[in-house]
């Protein structure tokens, strides 16, 4: 969703929670949903929550922060609920706000790649960084 990011002092309560609706509740709203239909129908396989987006030139503000803490503890949270099952749930960062380094969209994909098929030694529940990112390396 797009949202406004605002400096600390101009972030009312309503852009607040307009912010978290978008960063936080939807996600929520779409990872219930997948899970449960998943579940339902017996399918196994790989959610990964992207966690980032802002680029390198990315807003660096405090509700963001909170919407992208969300995100992953909503990746760790659905990993623990579907844990035992063949339901694999993992959190992406592709940018880093604190430093403004962004993987490509080419290491982006290869991080999706490599969680979705098993290929990369994260385990379900964490919070892996893409390359390009200061944490990745």
């Amino acid at each position: 969703g797009e949202v406004p990011y605002l400096p600390l002092e101009e972030t009312t309560a309503e852009k607040f929670d307009q912010l978290l609706a978008a960063k936080a509740r939807a996600p929520f709203l779409v990872l219930q949903g997948a899970i449960t239909l998943m579940q339902r129908t017996g399918v196994d396989g790989t959610i990964i929550v992207t966690i980032g987006g802002t680029g390198a030139d990315g807003p660096r503000t405090v509700a963001a922060a909170a919407g992208r803490g969300a995100l992953a503890a909503l990746a760790q949270g659905f990993a623990a609920s579907v844990a035992g099952s063949r339901i694999r749930v993992f959190g992406l960062v592709i940018d880093d706000e604190r430093t403004g380094s962004a993987a490509t969209p080419h290491d982006v994909a290869r991080a999706v790649a490599d969680l979705a098929s098993g290929a990369s030694p994260a385990a379900p529940g964490s919070i892996t960084f893409a390359p390009g990112t200061v944490a990745a390396g």
